[in-house]
């Protein structure tokens, strides 16, 4: 997609897209999954999402940010082009001595 972009304007407009769809994923998720105070968000812009969450709902929540990313995606530009992403989950477990 980024390919077909010819201005500037329409870069800003893409990439402001893709973080207001982004932010708007997140607050959704947070939402619906009952979240809040539960969270925390050290990266959130542009595509780039890091979210500190209890473990034992990140694939839940993963899942959820999969289903709405997809669908904001799929016309990113407003023109009928999609983007992907990709997306991770790590588990780290505070070790007691």
């Amino acid at each position: 997609m980024y390919s077909r972009i010819q201005t500037d304007q329409e870069y800003i407009k893409v990439s402001e897209n893709i973080e207001r769809a982004s932010i708007n994923a997140v607050n959704q998720v947070i939402e619906q999954m009952k979240l809040k105070d539960k969270y925390a968000s050290p990266i959130l812009g542009g595509d780039d999402i890091m979210l500190f969450v209890p473990s034992r709902l990140a694939i839940d929540i993963y899942f959820k940010l999969d289903e709405i990313l997809t669908k904001e995606f799929r016309n990113i530009d407003g023109k009928g082009n999609g983007i992907s992403y990709c997306g991770s989950i790590l588990f780290c477990k505070k070790q007691c001595l």
